[in-house]
């Protein structure tokens, strides 16, 4: 089972999800939203250097994201389209990055 579970529509999501990050202290976050205000909570609240990944559009919205968390807490906000990535790239490029992305996730 999931030691966090956080549901949007509670009224104590953002409490909850800030609590969570604190404890976990998460420093990559993919995000299939592509935009809207819940990516950006997130990303405000991880630590400083994080990394927020956009790889979808489903929220069909831009992200509205100040300065101060990229300029005072080093984040970085990056977008990929993994298929376009992956059809470019060789076998061996693919299997390169494959084993990056499980490394860095399975770092402390």
């Amino acid at each position: 089972g999931a030691e966090y579970v956080l549901n949007t529509s509670n009224a104590d999501f953002l409490e909850k999800l800030k609590s969570a990050i604190k404890a976990v202290q998460p420093t990559i976050f993919f995000d299939a939203l592509g935009g809207g205000e819940l990516p950006v909570q997130v990303l405000n609240e991880m630590p400083a250097y994080s990394h927020l990944y956009c790889y979808g559009g489903l929220a069909g919205a831009e992200y509205s994201l100040g300065l101060g968390p990229l300029l005072f807490g080093h984040k970085q906000v990056r977008g990929f389209w993994l298929n376009e990535q992956m059809v470019n790239a060789t076998h061996e490029e693919n299997a390169e990055d494959i084993k990056f992305v499980l490394e860095d996730l399975c770092s402390e």
